[in-house]
């Protein structure tokens, strides 16, 4: 056996991160944050990626796309940009380490962009 795959089956995923919250949004943008996961599964977090899903006028969806990876060195706010007005979006967040990806955090409301008159969170 191999010291990676001797590492792989100490190591689980880590769980999913904590408080994801919208701390910022603009006409095109909004910027994310949380906190890390409670647990790491035994091996650090390399990182964090964040997931976008454009919501249709029925509340149904496109499917999840990774618009973003943070180190896990960064701290952890990001913004995404590239938002379209009046367009819904849900945002997910989870982290990666040696044992692969954990499960998601996900942003409990959906995020619709305005412009800077009509401030919506």
């Amino acid at each position: 056996m191999t010291v990676d795959a001797i590492l792989c089956l100490l190591t689980a995923k880590p769980s999913a991160p904590v408080l994801l919250e919208v701390v910022g949004l603009t006409e095109d943008s909004v910027t994310l944050s949380w906190l890390s996961p409670e647990r790491d599964g035994g091996s650090r977090i390399h990182g964090y990626v964040i997931e976008c899903r454009e919501l249709g006028a029925t509340g149904a969806g496109t499917g999840w796309t990774r618009v973003k990876r943070i180190d896990s060195s960064d701290i952890l706010v990001t913004c995404v940009e590239g938002l379209r007005v009046g367009v819904s979006y849900r945002f997910r967040v989870y982290a990666e380490n040696e044992a692969g990806s954990g499960p998601p955090v996900e942003l409990r409301q959906p995020v619709v962009p305005r412009s800077q008159l009509g401030m919506n969170f």
